[in-house]
């Protein structure tokens, strides 16, 4: 009998494979009600059971900490008594054991390089399934398929264990989930436990290890894997192939996807199909994402820049007078960020959430000090800091107005996604 333990998306899809295929399992989670909806009235497990026979493991939600900090009656029940907790991916590896699997991580740009990794594959007619931290469980789309390719997160490392990736991927290192992890060194410890889950790992050069089975890859420095240098990509020191084209912008996705060209290419695929999958791909929702445009503004959805450093990847990307909305629920230091480079071209920003205090201050501590002033507005809700943003944006040549907050968006929506729409929708309200 397996437990499920949190019944969001992935308890659900585990669920649903359990039931179809009669294998016995029973659920807990906070929400008792969705339960009794989905007719799991019967398999309802609101504490852990006094004894653990018979039990093989417990397949936990990502959401729940294992390792750092666990406080979870069911995680501590399993640690006493020796019971596995998995993942999704670890559970559906043992029963689909000879599919194909690539595997992504990174703390910025999984989700790019993950879907277009996807499309590459299934550009040239492989049969291929996105899943994993993109937000579906491989129990949702996998099962016929030949390769998954897979976005994996740090929480999804920390219970994946007895599994062999084919091919996979460390795009970045970068402080982030500092409310989960106690360091920096703990969140890269979980990342880096890729390497020995993979037959073969491609690995940012910046990225300091001593595995084996890596190879490097670099969009600004020469190595003996691949990188990208005058409008070439190189392997082995010798040029493969001309970068292709791409709708793309900035450094961080010709990173992006030099990577995902790495994995294909490992993978057997051909350049031109590489390349012609790349040329064709336009990016994912969410991540500096180009909504509309107006007279003389552009409208950039980045609501998926959770951390400082993909604001920061955002920033450098585009061109000309940036009006910025940020906010929401910060979990990093951010002391000195205004004096950065990347904030250069920001001549507004507009504050929303529960940090908006907290990231005034630290503007307010910017202009007292410097010649150059970054205006900024306590706005509380997206409707008023585009509606505002955009006002000051017509007055000026070449803007873009960027949703882009570098805080988690749990204070005032759902997800990262609700808070893209909602900005879209503000957009729209406002300018059609």
């Amino acid at each position: 009998m397996y437990i499920i333990l949190g019944y969001g998306k992935t308890g659900q899809a585990v669920a649903k494979f359990f039931l179809q295929n009669n294998i016995q399992f029973l659920v807990n989670d906070s929400n008792t009600n969705i339960l009794h909806e989905d007719g799991l009235s019967g398999r309802i497990l609101e504490s852990p059971p006094y004894s653990a026979v018979g039990i093989k493991a417990i397949i936990c939600s990502p959401g729940i900490s294992t390792q750092y900090s666990p406080t979870n009656d069911f995680v501590i029940f399993a640690k006493n008594n020796h019971i596995p907790i998995i993942s999704d991916i670890q559970l559906f590896y043992e029963f689909f054991p000879n599919k194909k699997y690539i595997a992504i991580t990174g703390t910025n740009g999984k989700s790019t390089t993950t879907t277009l990794t996807y499309e590459i594959l299934k550009n040239a007619g492989l049969n291929a399934a996105l899943c994993g931290n993109i937000g579906i469980s491989p129990f949702e789309n996998a099962i016929n398929w030949d390769v998954c390719v897979l976005e994996i997160s740090s929480f999804q490392l920390e219970i994946t264990h007895n599994i062999t990736f084919d091919f996979s991927a460390i795009i970045n290192i970068t402080p982030d989930h500092l409310d989960r992890y106690l360091t920096v060194e703990e969140y890269s410890k979980e990342k880096l436990r890729i390497v020995e889950l993979s037959k073969k790992c491609i690995v940012n050069q910046n990225i300091h290890h001593n595995f084996k089975n890596t190879l490097s890859f670099s969009a600004t420095e020469e190595n003996t894997g691949y990188f990208f240098k005058n409008g070439n990509i190189f392997l082995n020191q010798k040029i493969l192939c001309q970068f292709p084209t791409t709708k793309l912008l900035g450094l961080h996705n010709t990173e992006n996807i030099l990577c995902a060209f790495a994995l294909c290419h490992l993978f057997g695929l051909e350049i031109n199909q590489i390349c012609d999958g790349i040329s064709k791909f336009k990016g994912i929702q969410h991540r500096l994402e180009l909504i509309y445009t107006k007279k003389n503004i552009k409208y950039y959805n980045d609501s998926k820049a959770t951390n400082l450093d993909s604001t920061y990847n955002a920033l450098r990307a585009l061109p000309g007078n940036i009006f910025l909305i940020a906010g929401g629920k910060l979990v990093e230091d951010i002391t000195g960020i205004f004096e950065k480079e990347e904030f250069r071209n920001v001549k507004m920003i507009a504050l929303i959430g529960s940090s908006a205090g907290k990231i005034s201050k630290e503007l307010q501590e910017y202009n007292s000090t410097n010649i150059k002033k970054i205006k900024y507005f306590l706005c509380g809700s997206l409707e008023k800091a585009v509606e505002l943003l955009t006002q000051e944006a017509q007055k000026v040549e070449n803007s873009s107005v960027l949703l882009s907050p570098f805080c988690k968006s749990f204070d005032q929506f759902k997800n990262f996604e609700e808070r893209g729409e909602k900005f879209k929708k503000c957009v729209e309200a406002l300018v059609m």
